[in-house]
């Protein structure tokens, strides 16, 4: 390590980690400190993505092959995928033109889910897809995206508010308090991004419902004038 400016004798000298994470901090340097709580992050397996992918939408084994293969020779394949903490709040709704613009997923995720998800005549050439079928396929990726946060939720062995008790107990104390400070702020990370795709789903729900209910309450009423 090299000074940049003098540095006098008695004067503090400290030293700045940069933007890591506290679980990457307690795991290179043993401790963690609040300074760094704005840079956590917490890590989605692949194999937990495709795992919830399979259970929205079957792939047979070649179609799934096919298109993990593409994602990796255009280098866009991950073994894990981060999140970090959000800076902004969900929006309360989404243009549906707009939705396909929309940054609730982080992309290289959403790159991965539209893959997917979408029509096997669909994968190579999403960028060209018609905006309607853009934003049906968003849905999709909201509502599996969700899935996965809740999966990878039920992995912890604790829940939030066990860790939070844990940390208000002033006998958890050294590496093991470190350790459950790191595990609460994954969980917090995981439960901001929920918001995002439950708060589309819903109102994509909400805005659908009532033209489906109207189109099943006008067909009665015409059958009766027609009588």
């Amino acid at each position: 390590m090299r000074a940049l400016e003098p540095i006098f004798a008695g004067e503090e000298v400290l030293n700045d980690y940069g933007p890591l994470p506290r679980s990457d901090l307690l795991r290179r340097y043993g401790y963690t400190t609040a300074d760094y709580a704005a840079y956590d992050v917490t890590e989605l397996q692949q194999s937990l993505i495709i795992a919830e992918v399979q259970k929205f939408r079957r792939l047979d084994e070649a179609d799934l092959a096919a298109r993990l293969e593409y994602l990796d020779d255009k280098d866009a394949l991950e073994d894990g995928y981060i999140l970090e903490r959000r800076s902004d709040t969900p929006a309360a709704a989404v243009s549906l033109d707009h939705a396909s613009n929309d940054t609730t997923i982080p992309a290289d995720l959403r790159l991965l889910l539209q893959t997917l998800l979408s029509q096997p005549d669909e994968y190579r050439k999403l960028r060209t897809l018609p905006d309607l079928r853009l934003a049906a396929l968003f849905l999709d990726t909201c509502r599996v995206f969700a899935q996965v946060l809740r999966a990878r939720a039920a992995q912890y062995a604790t829940s939030a508010d066990a860790d939070a008790a844990l940390l208000r107990d002033a006998s958890v104390t050294g590496r093991r308090r470190a350790a459950v400070e790191v595990r609460l702020a994954e969980k917090q990370i995981l439960h901001e991004a929920l918001q995002g795709p439950e708060t589309i789903v819903a109102h994509f729900s909400r805005s659908v419902a009532p033209a489906a209910d109207a189109g099943r309450d006008e067909a009665p009423k015409k059958r009766r004038r027609m009588a």
